[in-house]
């Protein structure tokens, strides 16, 4: 990856806004996807605004995301 693209990826203003809802699709996933929803929150540092999980929420990552 690019120092650029690092960078833009570090800055939490780029995770306002998650959208992972098309990702709940895909069950034969090899990720994890409540963690890495979990990952895109914390990249956030409180700035989100807007997230779109789909199936993917869990009651636990649910709470999760408004704690956070």
């Amino acid at each position: 990856m690019c120092t650029t693209w690092r960078s833009v990826c570090l800055d939490p203003a780029m995770w306002r806004v998650i959208d992972m809802y098309d990702c709940a699709d895909y069950e034969d996933e090899p990720y994890d996807m409540e963690i890495m929803v979990q990952h895109a929150v914390d990249r956030s540092q409180g700035q989100l605004v807007d997230i779109s999980i789909g199936s993917i929420g869990t009651d636990e990552l649910l709470e999760y995301i408004a704690e956070r």
